[in-house]
């Protein structure tokens, strides 16, 4: 089955490229292109892709917000954060908001392909300098909830669930969790955030770094 991905990106040029390589994949059509975050949005909603490509830095409605307003709309539509940036709000605020990848615009073109079929699959895509941030933060959650006398492993709370309610100041959005500390916990986390109406099944892989 052809998998129908949005593109959303502010950068024409951007948008483009990406259609010109993966229409080159017969398993792959681009359905639609949004040049902010309120567009991308709109499309969504309207096309009901299966994959959204999300820049983060976009005008109007930034990729983070366009995220969350997808995935609350649509839960059955993935998102993969494909931007330049590389801070620790950026990561965990892509996760907190939904997303199920969080790749660099320096991803090579087969890597990028693979990482959306995954996607579609509801396999979790992170480059491994955003796994690296992740694990950074959970540790971060862990020491904060960590006493002498009690290990979160044994008497505390999971810090994947400590982490999901603790970092950035908000309740974690609904479709996606934020640990990559522990993938069993990754993936009970994920379960417990989303309605048991929608949330889809989870892969027992770990996530694929590409």
């Amino acid at each position: 089955m052809t998998i129908r991905v949005l593109i959303a990106d502010d950068h024409s040029v951007v948008r483009e490229g990406l259609r010109m390589f993966l229409g080159r994949d017969p398993d792959l059509a681009v359905v639609g292109e949004a040049a902010d975050g309120v567009e991308a949005v709109k499309l969504a909603r309207e096309l009901r892709p299966d994959v959204v490509l999300m820049d983060l830095l976009m005008p109007v409605m930034d990729g983070i917000a366009a995220t969350a307003a997808i995935r609350s709309a649509l839960p059955e539509t993935e998102v993969i954060a494909l931007t330049s940036v590389l801070e620790s709000a950026a990561v965990v605020g892509a996760a907190r908001a939904g997303a199920i990848g969080y790749l660099l615009k320096d991803t090579q073109a087969p890597e990028l392909r693979r990482a959306i079929k995954a996607a579609a699959a509801g396999q979790v895509q992170l480059s491994p300098q955003a796994s690296a941030y992740l694990l950074r933060e959970v540790r971060a959650v862990e020491l904060r909830h960590r006493t002498p006398s009690a290990d979160w492993r044994g008497h505390r709370q999971d810090p994947c669930q400590a982490y999901s309610g603790e970092v950035g100041g908000a309740e974690p959005h609904s479709g996606r969790p934020v640990c990559d500390a522990s993938w069993s916990s990754f993936r009970r986390t994920r379960k417990e955030a989303q309605s048991p109406a929608l949330a889809p099944s989870v892969s027992d892989e770990r996530p694929h770094e590409c």
